[in-house]
């Protein structure tokens, strides 16, 4: 096979114009097998009129896009389209190119088609752009560099959709056992399956996109010295100890899909989450504070973070900080369940407007599920009531509506407490089910990150909650 090096000694003697237009095409190749694409640009840049030029030209536009450059790649795209309009390649390649742009300048995303394609690829690395909404980076003198909002923002606003830069992924149905280890005998340390893919894959993305390597070793390092030689060789240095300390700080794990982790904990609140397998640096999302009174949460499609606003949008103003936190038995009696949860209650020893009682909101949305499935609905309203004001949320309204006046956390199973809510609230006050359904929306929307599935996966206890009871002589059926 031959090599960048063999091209450029054949430049170097004093070939024919045809023969360098060759030469300078062809040196390429093997930068494109190694997906070095840096280097792979800087080489088309050089290739003459020529035989080849439409086809350097072509290469050229897809490099920049691999490189996330998509408006100067729309505009090689549309150059080439111009030049052979016959090309349909060409306007396909164009027609992406321009979503990337869509999507990379307003957030212009298909959540929809996203989960879908992230269900049936494997692994799950999905071709679209970053979007960086409206949030900045800034340095504290108290935390440190932080990422804050740079305009009024409410609850289940788009923060972020950030494409990972480096993502790693380990089959489900891989035994433990045969993982990969690597001890770290100078941390102490040991690092099995996707994390070792993870640091491999950053310090090879490093070497060959030198001018990448500050999104990552500007991360939080516990103060790792960097290496301060430059280039050896012509070649870049990458710090491989820097970077397993980076990955251990700073990397995520993460779920294929949020939704369908979403799906599992609302099924079987009381079971072990799936073990994660997959595994990423996202750079910006890297910068949010951890709190456990968060005012923002992530979600997952593939190797895309969605970061969306989930607290009230009265406190969520210009330059806050945004931060993230880090069996059911069919024997039921709603009084000892009831002495339960005042007993509990009594363990706080501060008012609920000072201290949040998050170790509530489990038990309460169990006696709420309960309650809902014995069509005790009195019991199954005020559990939730009780449970969305043990994690901060504050409710107002009566007959005529339901009101949210501010947003607590977002928790496992708000949906389904909203839902259950919804229900409750259906025959007696239709018009407060009706809010009740937006806000489980509006919940599903900050803890998966889109709202397109939701039909799909609560649709059907919604219709249930529609259907009326049949009487005698009539027909069941489903209200559409």
């Amino acid at each position: 096979m031959l090599t960048n090096n063999t091209y450029s000694k054949g430049l170097e003697c004093s070939p024919t114009e045809e023969e360098t237009h060759y030469l300078l095409y062809y040196r390429g190749w093997p930068s494109s097998r190694s997906m070095n694409w840096m280097h792979l640009c800087e080489i088309l840049n050089a290739v003459q009129t020529g035989p080849k030029s439409d086809k350097a030209l072509r290469g050229k536009a897809q490099t920049l896009y691999r490189l996330k450059r998509f408006r100067k790649s729309c505009e090689l795209f549309t150059k080439l389209c111009k030049k052979h309009p016959e090309d349909i390649s060409a306007k396909n390649n164009l027609r992406e190119a321009i979503a990337r742009l869509a999507e990379q300048n307003k957030g212009g995303y298909n959540f929809g088609k996203m989960q879908e394609k992230a269900s049936k690829t494997y692994p799950p690395l999905l071709d679209h752009a970053t979007w960086i909404g409206p949030v900045t980076v800034r340095q504290t003198k108290s935390q440190g560099r932080v990422l804050c909002t740079t305009e009024a923002v409410k609850g289940g606003d788009l923060l972020l959709c950030e494409k990972a830069f480096a993502y790693a992924t380990e089959h489900p149905s891989k035994p433990r056992w045969s993982s990969t280890l690597h001890v770290n005998s100078e941390a102490r340390t040991t690092t099995r399956g996707g994390q070792l893919a993870l640091a491999s894959s950053i310090i090879e993305k490093l070497y060959k996109t030198p001018p990448l390597a500050a999104a990552i070793t500007n991360l939080h390092s516990l103060g790792f010295k960097q290496v301060s030689t430059g280039l050896v060789d012509g070649k870049p240095v990458v710090d491989t100890f820097q970077v397993a300390r980076i990955v251990s700080l700073d990397s995520f794990g993460s779920p294929t899909s949020s939704r369908g982790d979403h799906t599992y904990n609302a099924r079987d609140a009381s079971g072990s989450p799936e073990r994660l397998h997959n595994c990423g640096i996202w750079p910006y999302a890297s910068m949010i504070n951890h709190s456990c009174m968060s005012n923002a949460h992530r979600a997952f499609i593939g190797d895309m973070m969605i970061i969306r606003a989930a607290t009230d949008p009265r406190k969520h103003r210009p330059d806050n900080v945004i931060a993230m936190a880090l069996e059911k038995s069919s024997e039921y009696s709603h009084n000892p369940a009831k002495m339960l949860i005042e007993r509990l209650t009594e363990t706080y020893p501060h008012p609920l407007e000072q201290v949040l009682r998050l170790g509530l909101w489990e038990p309460l949305t169990l006696i709420a599920g309960v309650s809902d499935s014995l069509k005790q609905q009195n019991e199954a309203m005020e559990a939730v009531g009780q449970a969305l004001a043990a994690v901060g949320f504050v409710l107002e309204g009566g007959v005529e509506g339901l009101l949210v006046k501010k947003w607590g956390l977002a928790m496992d199973n708000l949906v389904v407490a909203w839902i259950i809510l919804w229900r409750s609230l259906l025959e007696v006050a239709p018009e407060r089910a009706k809010q009740a359904e937006r806000y489980a929306r509006i919940a599903y929307l900050i803890c998966v990150g889109a709202e397109e599935s939701f039909d799909a996966t609560y649709g059907m206890s919604l219709k249930v909650a529609h259907e009326p009871h049949a009487e005698e002589g009539q027909v069941e059926g489903w209200v559409v």
